[in-house]
């Protein structure tokens, strides 16, 4: 079971963001659902079918050359990637997405099966579409339709 952020690791948390250090040990068996982890560093983040709504990844960097991360099934609802990087690879195959922001997140080794984005926004996210790394995604049709992406 995940444990509830404390107060002191929440400081603990903000310091080392704030200080440009890796964040990803203190995150091991928390909740991180409503949290803010913008502008952190994230190196490692393994987690399958948890709940991470409503967390802000704006301007954070997970991963690092060769990483395998994955948010594998996992409900990341309402959460923010807005101009995100992801060094690495990343899975979020199964993935609950729904009305998540991720304009400008740069995500080229992201693997995206399967999972529902319905009501995101994905203006200008760097991503591989059309190939094995999104079959059977949701896509909003509005976000395909500002692409000018043609759908087949």
């Amino acid at each position: 079971m995940l444990k509830t952020p404390s107060e002191l690791i929440k400081a603990q948390i903000a310091n080392h963001i704030k200080n440009g250090v890796d964040i990803s040990n203190l995150l091991k068996d928390l909740d991180i659902s409503n949290l803010d982890l913008s502008n952190s560093i994230i190196r490692t983040i393994n987690r399958c079918h948890e709940s991470m709504k409503n967390v802000n990844f704006s301007r954070a960097t997970i991963g690092y050359e060769g990483a395998n991360n994955f948010l594998i099934g996992c409900n990341l609802s309402g959460s923010n990637f807005k101009f995100c990087r992801v060094i690495g690879k990343l899975s979020i195959k199964r993935a609950i997405a729904r009305n998540c922001n991720f304009a400008d997140a740069y995500m080229p080794e992201i693997e995206y099966q399967h999972a529902d984005f319905t009501g995101s926004t994905l203006c200008g996210i760097v991503w591989v579409m059309g190939s094995l790394k999104g079959h059977g995604a949701k896509i909003p049709k509005s976000q395909i339709e500002k692409w000018g992406v043609i759908q087949v």
